[in-house]
């Protein structure tokens, strides 16, 4: 069965980091994630490596302020 997240990019403000946030199905947060090193958030989140391969992937075509649905 498959799990479902929704992932937002957040832009950061001047000098600071781009963050990522990763919500349940019920839009509720997970987790936020510094997105200036997304290997090593992502991987301390999912684990999985070829999942995390693919979610950076994601994070780095998402529009900031735009929820974009996972299914993992």
């Amino acid at each position: 069965m498959k799990q479902i997240y929704y992932l937002l990019k957040i832009k950061g403000l001047k000098g600071s980091a781009d963050y990522v946030q990763i919500r349940n199905e019920s839009l509720e947060l997970v987790a936020n994630l510094r997105f200036e090193a997304p290997f090593e958030s992502f991987t301390r989140f999912f684990g999985e490596q070829a999942k995390v391969e693919i979610l950076i992937a994601l994070a780095q075509r998402a529009n900031y302020g735009i929820l974009t649905k996972l299914e993992l």
